[in-house]
């Protein structure tokens, strides 16, 4: 005797389809720009750390 296969209710969710273009432009945007911040921000410490008569 076979039984039918199981058969999902949940559809799937919003986090399991593919981002768009745009999506995926607007994060790869979001990365670069907290990337030169963290750079300009860094640069900044070490010269205040190395320049303290300045600050």
């Amino acid at each position: 005797m076979s039984f039918p296969s199981p058969v999902s209710s949940r559809s799937p969710g919003p986090t399991s389809t593919a981002a768009s273009a745009c999506e995926a432009l607007t994060m790869t945007f979001e990365y670069a720009a907290g990337a030169v911040l963290a750079v300009l921000l860094g640069a900044y410490l070490i010269y205040a750390l190395l320049r303290p008569e300045r600050f």
